[in-house]
C-alpha cells in the first residue's frame, strides 16, 4: 500500500533548495494515501488510493499560493469510486484510472476541473468484464488510455476512450 501521509513537498526548480510543505491533512485528515496526481496549469491534483481505508477524496492545490487546498470525495457520486491507480486531464477534465476498491474495478471517473463538483462515471466492465484493474493512463488529446494490470489475474486489453463524446469505447488487445 502507498504511504498513508498527506504532506506533499513543493521544491523551487530555479534554485533546487527552496523546498515548502503544505499537510493535507489540516484541511481534512482523509486526504493522504494518493496514487499519482496531475496538473491543468493552475491546479494540482492527487489521485485518490488508499489512506487507510480505500478513499475517494481527490485533493485540489491551487499552485499560485500552495496553501489553497479543495476536496471533492467522488464516493458522494458512486460509493464504488475510490482506489484509484493513477490520472490525467485533456485540459477540461481528470480522469481517474480504475483499480482497486476492495475488489478490482473498471468504473472511469470524470470531472470537469473548471468547476470540480461535477463528476461523470463511465463503467467499462458493462462492455467487457475484464476490463477492470488499471494501473494508470494517459491521453493523446482526443482518446483515453487505460493501462491494463490485474483485474484479478494479468490481463493485456488496453481500454481507448473518446473523450470528446465519454462513452465510446474500443478494447485493443493482443495475447502477447
Amino acid at each position: 500500500f502507498p504511504v498513508t501521509i498527506g504532506k506533499i513537498a513543493r521544491v523551487d526548480l530555479n534554485d533546487f533548495s527552496t523546498v515548502s510543505v503544505l499537510n493535507l491533512t489540516t484541511t481534512d485528515n482523509d486526504l493522504k494515501g494518493f496514487q499519482g496526481g496531475f496538473t491543468d496549469g493552475r491546479y494540482g491534483y492527487f489521485v485518490p488510493n488508499y489512506n487507510g481505508a480505500y478513499s475517494g477524496k481527490i485533493a485540489r492545490v491551487d499552485l499560485n499560493d500552495f496553501s489553497t487546498v479543495s476536496v471533492l470525495n467522488l464516493t458522494t457520486t458512486d460509493a464504488d469510486l475510490k482506489g484509484f491507480q493513477g490520472g490525467f486531464t485533456d485540459g477540461r477534465y481528470g480522469y481517474f484510472v480504475p483499480n482497486y476498491n476492495g475488489a478490482r474495478f473498471g468504473k472511469i471517473a470524470r470531472v470537469d476541473l473548471n468547476d470540480f463538483s461535477t463528476v461523470s462515471v463511465l463503467n467499462l466492465t458493462t462492455t467487457d468484464n475484464d476490463l477492470k484493474g488499471f494501473i494508470g493512463g494517459f491521453t493523446d488529446g482526443r482518446y483515453g488510455y487505460f493501462v491494463p494490470n490485474d483485474n484479478g489475474a494479468r490481463f493485456g486489453k488496453v481500454a481507448r476512450v473518446d473523450l470528446n463524446d465519454f462513452s465510446t469505447l474500443t478494447i485493443l488487445y493482443r495475447d502477447w
